[in-house]
């Protein structure tokens, strides 16, 4: 591996380090002015705030789907040095962004109008204040949908630290409006809404004004070139394919335990999620700093740095999450009672039984955005949901024969599994990556890195009881111990002759 490469996994690492940091800062932050607003608004105005919100939040799947497909086109035309291409990509992405906004308005001020108005449950008086909700959520989501191609150029060109400064700068401004909401002479709902939209603005404005500051090479132009905006909205609707099927399970399975258990396990369900989706941010944000360079690999014609990129990504990302959730998984109960005052019944094993299928979900980004780097995305897209839409019959169907919850997810692993399987089939086909080669030196190792350390955290956490002095042996022996399990079972020959060689490199340096 080259002096670039090693220069390549050091930016890595930073951008890594800067989203893991904006993740704990806004976080923290979050949750500390959820409770500030819960007690400025009220419950009935923060439960209606949320339900109107939800209406357009519906469109953020597109969102992403959409930032994926333009941070690809970027880093594609970025590792052939293509300025002019560049240029084209992100001027074609304002296009289709913008009309995508107007898509949306139009939808908002009617169908979603209806819903608000008609559907909804909302006290008689507060309607209007919904209403004002409402218009300022329409906007909210069309300033954040022109915000988005200046969102993928701060990816693709890797500034993650400015991300990371954004993010902290917006949560801080949230919570001093959501501080500011309790002293608010008139209607804190309405009041609540506005300043928000203020808050979103200037995010938008800010970015704007770096992109053209910071990033020379790209200036916004009306000429858009339509065989470029056509080939990116296919693009964009077969990679849609994907994520409506993780939708559909995602929003489906709360709704199947539901109706087969209840209240009580939706509760479970949602406080499980809640504890997923906080621990994987930490595995997403490393992801979001190696897709770049998978991608701009692919595009110079280094299939070797990809296939470097996409094992070593997929073992560091599998890492990520094993040592995130480990003491989750020895010690769920006492956690989860550690977090709340009355824990509903079976929190414990879907959390378990989820973290474990973000465990093995862990390895799916590297092998996605190598095929997604290929542009070759129809049939793989196709694949990868069909597997994911079989989710709901197969869970329906145990809840029927009357399996447990637990059966939902654990209907759940099995397919992603499967899934993780025809991607690896894909990277084949397209990539000539040979899936022996996949199994030996990624699926293999790292579950005998995952038993060997859950298998010993285990034992450790039998022999020493719950307490609070035991967790924290526990997750110091998490980052001492798992680590050198990693090394001695999850490194390949050629992983540990490019360690002594940069350790040799950095030894002859000091001489």
């Amino acid at each position: 591996m080259d002096i670039p490469t090693a220069s390549n996994y050091r930016r890595i690492l930073i951008n890594t380090f800067a989203l893991c940091a904006r993740m704990l800062v806004t976080i923290a932050i979050g949750v500390y002015a959820s409770r500030v607003l819960l007690k400025g608004l009220g419950v009935t105005d923060y439960g209606i705030y949320h339900v109107v919100a939800g209406i357009i939040a519906f469109f953020s799947f597109i969102d992403a789907s959409l930032v994926n497909v333009t941070q690809r086109y970027l880093n594609y035309y970025m590792g052939k040095a293509d300025e002019a291409m560049v240029r084209k990509v992100f001027a074609t992405s304002v296009q289709i962004f913008s009309a995508i906004a107007l898509v949306v308005l139009v939808l908002g001020e009617t169908v979603g109008l209806y819903v608000v108005n008609a559907v909804l449950c909302v006290p008689e008086e507060r309607m209007w204040a919904a209403n004002w909700v409402f218009q300022c959520t329409v906007f909210s989501a069309i300033v954040n949908l022109v915000s988005m191609p200046y969102h993928a150029l701060i990816i693709a060109y890797e500034r993650m630290t400015v991300f990371a400064y954004v993010a902290i700068a917006q949560s801080v401004a949230i919570l001093g409006v959501s501080v500011a909401v309790c002293y608010c002479p008139f209607d804190r709902l309405v009041a609540y809404a506005l300043l928000m939209v203020m808050v979103l603005l200037m995010v938008r404005l800010f970015y704007g004004w770096y992109c053209k500051r910071h990033i020379a090479t790209v200036g916004y132009t009306r000429q858009v070139d339509w065989p470029l905006a056509k080939e990116m909205t296919a693009f964009s609707g077969w990679s849609l394919t994907g994520t409506l099927a993780y939708m559909t399970y995602t929003q489906g399975i709360p709704v199947l335990l539901n109706v087969f258990f209840g209240p009580t396990v939706n509760a479970a369900n949602a406080l499980a999620q809640q504890v997923n989706a906080s621990l994987s941010t930490f595995s997403a944000n490393f992801m979001m700093a190696v897709k770049p360079q998978i991608t701009k690999s692919y595009a110079n014609g280094d299939r070797e740095e990809m296939l470097n990129m996409v094992m070593g990504s997929s073992k560091c990302s599998g890492l990520i999450m094993l040592m995130i959730a480990l003491p989750f998984l020895v010690y769920p109960d006492y956690i989860l009672s550690l977090w709340l005052e009355e824990v509903p019944d079976m929190t414990a094993l879907l959390m378990c039984l989820v973290l474990w299928i973000s465990i093995v979900n862990s390895l799916a980004m590297p092998v996605i955005t190598a095929v997604q780097a290929t542009g070759r995305v129809k049939y793989f897209q196709l694949a990868e949901a069909l597997v994911l839409f079989m989710v709901l019959p197969l869970a329906y169907g145990m809840l029927r024969c009357g399996y447990g919850a637990g059966s939902v997810y654990g209907v759940l692993l099995v397919m992603v599994a499967i899934a993780q399987g025809v991607r690896v089939v894909f990277m084949e086909r397209y990539l000539h990556v040979g899936s022996m080669l996949y199994l030996r030196n990624i699926l293999l190792r790292m579950t005998l890195v995952t038993a060997v350390s859950y298998l010993l955290m285990r034992e450790v956490a039998g022999r020493l009881g719950d307490g609070l002095a035991s967790l924290a042996i526990v997750v110091l022996l998490v980052v001492t111990v798992v680590p050198v399990v990693f090394v001695l079972l999850g490194l390949s020959r050629k992983e540990w002759a490019y360690i002594r060689a940069l350790v040799k490199k950095r030894k002859n340096r000091k001489q």
